[in-house]
């Protein structure tokens, strides 16, 4: 799921980006096969299904951020 997600949102010349972010290739790997084991996963489907807005958290998070 979260493979094919990110083959339609990030280009083929920014997938090194993203394996900076992570740190390692092998790290995009682990994450996308093994993201519904993830404790951080399980607690935002959680709040997800409890109605939370994630988006407006994620968009807050980023503006805080982006703030020099």
């Amino acid at each position: 799921m979260l493979r094919e997600l990110r083959k339609k949102i990030i280009k083929k010349k920014d997938n090194k980006s993203l394996e900076d972010f992570l740190g390692k290739e092998s790290r995009k790997y682990y994450v996308e096969t093994h993201y519904k084991n993830n404790f951080l996963y399980k607690y935002l489907y959680f709040l997800r299904t409890k109605g939370a807005d994630l988006n407006a958290f994620f968009d807050n998070e980023i503006t805080e951020d982006k703030k020099p």
